[in-house]
């Protein structure tokens, strides 16, 4: 799997609370997650941070985000260097 950095948009609530409704807050916010790019959909894209990749046994994977395609600003593919001890 590619390891990526995926900038996207992301949803603001305001909070639980009753609020004025002819004030609303018109903000979003701009996101940062890297990980596993374990789903590759047209329509979504899931980022996985934890695998587990154990010989002999299924590839498991903890912490999965699923990020819808049309909130994302940029995916870049990173390269990391594993050194064996």
């Amino acid at each position: 799997m590619k390891i990526v950095k995926i900038t996207w948009v992301d949803s603001y609530g305001v909070g639980q609370n009753w609020a004025d409704i002819d004030k609303p807050k018109d903000e979003h916010h701009i996101c940062v997650s890297v990980g596993f790019l374990a789903g590759d959909g047209k329509k979504v894209k899931v980022l996985v941070p934890h695998v587990s990749l154990e010989d002999g046994k299924e590839d498991q994977g903890c912490g999965d985000m699923a990020i819808p395609a049309c909130s994302i600003l940029d995916i870049d593919e990173l390269v990391v260097e594993c050194k064996a001890k």
